[in-house]
């Protein structure tokens, strides 16, 4: 999927049920999520990952904090409650506008639609902390390495990056069944198109938007951290990929 069209998608998502577009459990689907109870599991969220990063013996640097696909700012406003400034970034204009509606901290949190295959609104070594889970896994690996690359470019020197990615498939998918040739098909196809001749069209069918998931394997992940000059840090296995896929959270800084 380009850039364009899953945007298309996002915003979609960000207009009928936001909420449930970035934390999917199935039965909140259907604007059924309550508000609070959405917000306080970005607060958990941050609290953990900021502990898992003190235990590491990790020192971070409270100043300027980026969220990554930051939807309606779950995670924003939890960097918020930390750093003193915390900069949400989403490929949706619903999302955005979500987000600053939500929006709890003021001008604490900043919020930007970007639709460019790279962060150029930003200029370089900007940000003291870089956070970004279930977003790059949505978007095509010609993405989201581009952006990976563009987190090392923004990231402070002593910074810390920290990012989710699916790895592999845990069970590679079924191979489909081959299909039998069918000399009846092409014909059943030519009658089907003649006898539309001089019908109403079909209504159009309302636009329904879908999740892509895609992985990179961690080994290649790992390659490209350090040929950038990136110091791996620790590599976490989480659930955010979901059932079927290994999934990965990488704890990255640079020196330079």
């Amino acid at each position: 999927m380009e850039l364009e069209e899953l945007q298309k998608h996002w915003h979609k998502f960000g207009q009928d049920d936001p909420l449930w577009a970035i934390l999917t459990i199935p039965e909140m689907k259907g604007q059924n999520w309550d508000k609070d109870a959405f917000f306080q599991r970005g607060v958990e969220e941050i609290n953990d990952i900021l502990e898992q990063i003190h235990a590491l013996d990790v020192e971070v640097t409270y100043g300027r904090a980026l969220d990554f696909g930051c939807g309606v700012g779950r995670l924003t406003q939890a960097l918020a409650a930390h750093f003193t400034e915390a900069h949400g970034v989403d490929i949706a204009p619903s999302m955005i506008e979500a987000a600053r509606h939500f929006n709890a901290f003021g001008e604490k949190c900043s919020y930007y639609v970007n639709s460019k295959n790279d962060l150029s609104l930003f200029p370089d070594k900007h940000f003291d902390f870089i956070y970004s889970v279930i977003v790059l896994q949505h978007m095509h690996p010609r993405y989201s390495t581009r952006y990976i690359l563009e987190f090392l470019r923004v990231l402070k020197p002593g910074g810390l990056l920290v990012f989710q990615l699916p790895s592999d498939l845990k069970q590679p998918p079924p191979q489909a069944p081959v299909a039998k040739r069918s000399y009846l098909r092409p014909l059943r196809q030519i009658y089907h198109r003649l006898s539309q001749i001089g019908q109403p069209a079909p209504p159009p069918q309302p636009f329904a938007p879908r999740m892509e998931m895609h992985g990179i394997p961690k080994d290649e992940i790992l390659a490209l951290l350090n040929q950038n000059q990136a110091m791996v840090l620790d590599v976490a296995a989480d659930g955010w990929g979901g059932p079927p896929w290994n999934s990965y959270t990488y704890f990255v800084t640079k020196s330079e």
